[in-house]
């Protein structure tokens, strides 16, 4: 399981540096066909709004994984192993419970977003907003998964996979 997780984890991450390649091609598309060509790029104000949002949820597992979210050992580092790891557990349970409900909150607002073909723009291009939605779940829902299996690490006294926080 916690292979699959961190595997996962990374085609998700490489996933989110295609997408700012691709948003980085539209953003330079756009403003040089509209300099010199005066015809921009339809579209790329709620592409790149939508994408930009996709991008930093396909992340937050990998960072999760990896220790880059923010850590704060200070009392950790004055405590013994046992209570450490409990402390260390508690914070990562914290993580999960944040992202858990996040997945709650968006759960319903997604199948409606589903139901009505939720779009986002206007005029010549409509963006649609239902997939977009429907990653932030998915990636809510990994993320804290992620922080499930290092509260796990954590209570049973194993190394997490960064070397951020010693248990």
């Amino acid at each position: 399981m916690k292979s699959f997780v961190h595997s996962l984890n990374r085609i998700l991450y490489i996933l989110s540096a295609l997408l700012i390649l691709l948003v980085t091609l539209m953003i330079i598309s756009d403003v040089v066909g509209r300099g010199v060509f005066n015809a921009p790029l339809t579209g790329t104000v709620e592409t790149v709004s939508n994408i930009i949002v996709v991008i930093a949820f396909l992340q937050v597992s990998y960072s999760i994984q990896t220790g880059g979210m923010f850590h704060s050992t200070i009392l950790l580092d004055v405590l013994p192993a046992p209570a450490r790891r409990l402390l260390v557990a508690l914070g990562e349970l914290t993580g999960a419970a944040v992202f858990l409900c996040m997945v709650y909150a968006s759960w319903e607002p997604t199948l409606h977003a589903w139901k009505i073909g939720e779009y986002y723009g206007g005029g010549d291009f409509r963006f649609p907003v239902y997939p977009v939605r429907s990653v932030l779940v998915f990636c809510c829902g990994l993320a804290a998964v992620n922080y499930l299996l290092r509260a796990l690490a954590a209570i049973l006294g194993e190394t997490p996979d960064d070397d951020t926080v010693e248990v």
